[in-house]
């Protein structure tokens, strides 16, 4: 598969400091390796955004940090703006190219469902993705699910029902449902009640129920 580069310095501005560094264009970032400390770094925001948009969250990317030698990552987690368009954060996780790893890899739905299109069904998709274990090396950006495997209504596609590449193990069961094809629902005709009396409706004040206090003030 593709790996992408991506250029990184140390950040020494941390806290109420990365503000400034947005300012400039920088997004911050750390980056994670088991066994050793986390990094702060500063991105190229207009790069990172460019590489996310590409990649995704399960592609190899080839991180250099002040011109170092380049060390193998995945895209973690991502956070976003106030309006989903720019990125302020990212989370890196190094790893090592001979051990086996675990990572979430979203579908990518393909194809036309015959049953959708010949009998106007509804597609119902009930996973976007599915956490894998695999060598970084076999890593894929997506799973592609072909929807021409719903050739009538009834049908569903099944996590066993996946092609995946040599070495990939799916951590889901085999008989979870990733997507079936249903008959399109009735619209059901709205049921129309009738306004209750007004009139007959107690209304209970702060104190509760008039009559009762008094009954049992009497007693």
């Amino acid at each position: 598969m593709e790996t992408f580069k991506l250029n990184a310095s140390i950040r020494e501005r941390t806290g109420n400091q990365v503000g400034a560094l947005r300012r400039e264009g920088l997004v911050p970032a750390v980056v994670y390796a088991n066994g050793i400390d986390s990094i702060n770094l500063s991105l190229n925001g207009r790069e990172l955004e460019k590489i996310y948009s590409e990649a995704g969250e399960s592609s190899l990317v080839e991180l250099s940090i002040d011109g170092q030698s380049p060390r193998m990552v995945v895209i973690k987690s991502v956070q976003h703006g106030p309006l989903r368009s720019d990125i302020i954060h990212v989370d890196l996780v190094e790893v090592k190219m001979g051990e086996k790893m675990e990572i979430y890899v979203e579908f990518e739905f393909v194809g036309e469902s015959p049953a959708i299109k010949a009998s106007g069904g509804m597609l119902g998709r009930s996973m976007d993705g599915v956490d894998v274990r695999c060598l970084p090396k076999d890593l894929v950006q997506n799973i592609q699910i072909d929807l021409g495997l719903l050739k009538n209504v009834g049908d569903v596609i099944h996590i066993k029902d996946l092609v995946v590449p040599e070495g990939f193990e799916i951590l889901a069961e085999p008989d979870d449902v990733i997507a079936t094809a249903s008959a399109a629902e009735e619209v059901e005709e709205e049921t129309i009640t009738t306004p209750a009396d007004v009139e007959s409706v107690q209304v209970v004040g702060k104190g509760g129920d008039k009559d009762k206090q008094e009954e049992s003030g009497k007693s």
